[in-house]
């Protein structure tokens, strides 16, 4: 396929590993921009003039998209696929597995409808207070499989947080089930990728966390902070003990927490929906983060009853609105770190060649668009590995 006629091709294409500092601000734009694609990989990106001249484009299938901004597709690195049956949590202990995989799929595809190409669902916390096996790995298992149904699923385990404190939390034969038994399960199925390692507020004692988080790794999962229930010291002291790939739900932060923070690869997630629509203030991490050079994503944070919008471009513009981020590092957040932020960023997040080939067509004049819109759907077209997965009805660009 060659993509052709973009008014602005979003590259993000740039340097190794999270975006920061000036690399943070820096979207790569080609103006009247193409891709070439090949079995769902970008094989050439840049000028449509360069690219309509080569030899292995002269074959190729044409995507004309004349006057819209194409981007990176979105990556929402935290939200919950089964929080809508929250309400009914019954039912969700209860249902048949294709009932809760039919309604995770109906999230999976509004997620497409709106941008987004790569989802980091969690098990855990938001979807109910299951046991470890009966609910928990049934959610792992939806979200399995529907995983490239249409969209990448990079599951987040979370195997303490439903667990009350001072109960099977702090039970040596609890911890040694969990460690020997179901991680290893877990992993075999190959169900997640990321463990959910919480701080002391509501997940669990510190030796609990250290323990399990030990095995896991030991066992190759990655770690994921939840951030949400405690302090950022004690987020951000856990997140450098444990090499954590990404902190959710990062709280007001300190400057010089922050300036620890950039010192490592981990990525700070932040929620402004969230915020948002629950009216807390929780607005002012993103300016002390970004400032003194640690890794910001956007995501979320999805949940039916607390943050019930799956639309990374209205997260955007609250992003740019409430937290005082530019729109070239909103656009930064909601893509290339979104994919660090789930140990993706060799693959996904920019439009560089070797990478997959997910996109999103908008119909908008100018990148910028996204943020001046609040609860706009832009999107014409969201583009999955080379393969259209979802297209506007009353689509404006040419195809």
């Amino acid at each position: 396929m060659l993509l052709r006629g973009a008014r602005q091709l979003i590259t993000l294409r740039g340097v190794k590993g999270p975006r920061r500092g000036a690399d943070f601000r820096n979207l790569g734009v080609i103006h009247n921009g193409a891709v070439l694609i090949a079995n769902g990989i970008i094989q050439e990106v840049g000028p449509a003039r360069r690219l309509e001249n080569l030899r292995s484009a002269r074959d190729a299938e044409e995507l004309n998209v004349d006057g819209c901004v194409v981007l990176p597709g979105f990556v929402d690195s935290f939200l919950s696929l089964t929080s809508a049956l929250k309400p009914c949590f019954g039912s969700l202990q209860t249902s048949p597995a294709r009932v809760l995989e039919s309604e995770v799929l109906r999230i999976a595809k509004e997620c497409a409808r709106q941008g987004t190409t790569t989802i980091g669902p969690k098990s855990g916390g938001k979807s109910g207070n299951g046991t470890v096996e009966r609910l928990e790995l049934k959610i792992l298992r939806a979200q399995a499989a529907i995983n490239d149904r249409p969209l990448s699923v990079v599951s987040v385990f979370d195997p303490v947080g439903n667990v009350p404190f001072g109960g099977a939390n702090e039970n040596p034969k609890y911890q040694e089930w969990l460690c020997s038994h179901v991680l290893p399960l877990v992993r075999r199925q190959r169900l997640a990728q990321f463990i959910s390692v919480h701080c002391n507020g509501s997940g669990g004692a510190p030796f609990m966390q250290r323990h399990v988080a030990a095995a896991a790794q030991e066992l190759g999962f990655g770690l994921r902070i939840d951030a949400r229930q405690c302090e950022a010291s004690e987020s951000v002291a856990l997140a450098l003990e444990l090499a954590a790939t990404s902190i959710d739900g990062m709280p007001d932060v300190a400057p010089e927490q922050a300036v620890a923070l950039a010192q490592t690869n981990s990525v700070a997630a932040l929620f402004p929906g969230s915020a948002f629509f629950t009216n807390e203030n929780a607005y002012g991490a993103a300016r002390t983060l970004i400032d003194n050079g640690a890794s910001v994503a956007l995501a979320t944070n999805y949940d039916a009853v607390t943050s019930p919008s799956l639309s990374m471009q209205t997260v955007m513009s609250l992003a740019c609105h409430k937290m005082e981020m530019t729109p070239e590092e909103a656009i930064s957040a909601a893509t290339i770190n979104g994919a660090h932020a789930l140990g993706l960023g060799d693959r996904i997040g920019s439009i560089e060649t070797k990478k997959d080939a997910d996109l999103v067509v908008l119909r908008a004049s100018d990148y910028r668009d996204v943020i001046r819109h609040l609860g706009v759907n832009l999107v014409d077209m969201t583009i999955k590995k080379g393969r259209v997965i979802y297209k506007s009805p009353d689509v404006e660009c040419s195809a």
